[in-house]
């Protein structure tokens, strides 16, 4: 990284995206979701590929039933890319979907010859079928989201802005560097996504250090803290869909142009990153291509919306009712975390204890005298 006049790879076939970050909780899935969605939006041929075993990308665009063929069985070779992928209810995006299996396919791929570059082969199968790629990764470094990355053309890495997920952050991109100089030359890390981004003076302070520390590589557009996220995960359908104007919706159709605009690079062959001669600190402004139009993305993303049996986003949802004092938080109903209320002890009065042991003792005994006597 970091020449003059550095370049994209090749031109032809799909641009393959992955989505990476060792740490959980950050957006990762919500990126990979929404991004595709978008890409398809703006009449793009996408597959969505869930390397997750949770599936959580997979029931983000309204799949829940398991397919014959998936994410499995294009990662151990027994399926190719277009058989693995099944099409969803929105035109030009597929799924390759993510099943049970995946949890223990590290096992599976550590003794194959190559096993690192199982998902390369099958992704460069196929140059013709689809546009983009956008792969969703556990949020571990195994051999998932190594296979992910050594066929990517692309990493993309959402990070919240809290001091954890910073310091895994720089973890990340070690490894991620790691496997650009080893597994693949062609890793372009475009770029760091900030999520979750709140006017919050820690969030601030943080964003500030990320853009500082790792300068080009963070996205100038950041992905707002935005509660219609949550909400639309909850009916089964990526923000962009549920709420197409809101916040958090409106950066990531502004991270989809990103792309757009960067595909196009790569087909005329330009650079799309450069750094100018001398101190090589100043960074040469990108190549300057227009990018596409939001209009028809949003009529397109409102059709999709009309057409999903979901309430008008922001007034069928109504707010949680709070759960009684005594009770414990369900944790399918909590966010990420589950709470739970300390009982206080209580306290044992022992005289009343031996008054009752005595009474009860001294009943049992005139009771065995009465049988006693009347015997």
């Amino acid at each position: 990284m970091g020449v003059v006049g550095e370049e994209r790879p090749k031109g032809d076939g799909p641009l393959v995206i992955t989505a990476f970050n060792q740490k959980g909780g950050i957006g990762k899935t919500t990126t990979s979701v929404n991004l595709a969605m978008c890409l398809a939006a703006f009449g793009k041929r996408v597959v969505l590929v869930d390397l997750d075993s949770q599936g959580n990308a997979t029931s983000s665009v309204g799949v829940t039933s398991t397919a014959r063929k998936g994410a499995y069985e294009l990662i151990t070779g027994t399926a190719s890319l277009t058989e693995a992928s099944r099409p969803t209810r929105f035109q030009g995006l597929a799924l390759c979907g993510s099943s049970d299996e995946l949890a223990g396919v590290d096992v599976e791929l550590a003794h194959r010859p190559d096993s690192q570059y199982q998902l390369r082969k099958a992704v460069h199968a196929e140059q013709d079928e689809f546009d983009f790629i956008v792969i969703d990764c556990p949020p571990a470094l195994g051999m998932l989201p190594v296979n992910a990355l050594v066929a990517s053309d692309v990493a993309l890495m959402p990070v919240v802005p809290q001091p954890l997920a910073h310091d895994g952050l720089h973890k990340a991109w070690r490894h991620i560097h790691r496997i650009r100089e080893n597994l693949n030359r062609d890793l372009l890390i475009d770029g760091i996504l900030i999520t979750f981004a709140s006017n919050d003076t820690l969030a601030l302070d943080e964003a500030a250090a990320i853009r500082r520390e790792f300068g080009r590589h963070v996205l100038p557009m950041q992905v707002p803290f935005d509660t219609e996220v949550v909400t639309a995960s909850k009916h089964d359908v990526p923000v962009v869909i549920y709420a197409p104007e809101c916040a958090a919706a409106q950066a990531y159709l502004q991270l989809t142009q990103h792309f757009l605009a960067v595909t196009e690079s790569r087909r005329r062959r330009v650079p799309i990153i450069a750094r100018s001669p001398g101190d090589g600190r100043t960074p040469i402004p990108r190549v300057a291509v227009v990018r596409p139009d939001l209009t028809e993305a949003m009529t397109t993303l409102r059709t999709w919306r009309e057409g999903q049996k979901i309430p008008q986003a922001g007034t069928a949802s109504p707010p949680l009712p709070q759960p009684p004092d005594t009770a414990f938080p369900d944790a399918a109903d909590a966010i990420g975390w589950v709470a739970a209320r300390a009982e206080t002890p209580r306290e044992i009065h022992w005289t009343r204890v031996w008054l009752a042991g005595g009474g009860l003792l001294a009943s049992l005994l005139a009771a065995a005298w009465g049988l006693g006597a009347f015997g």
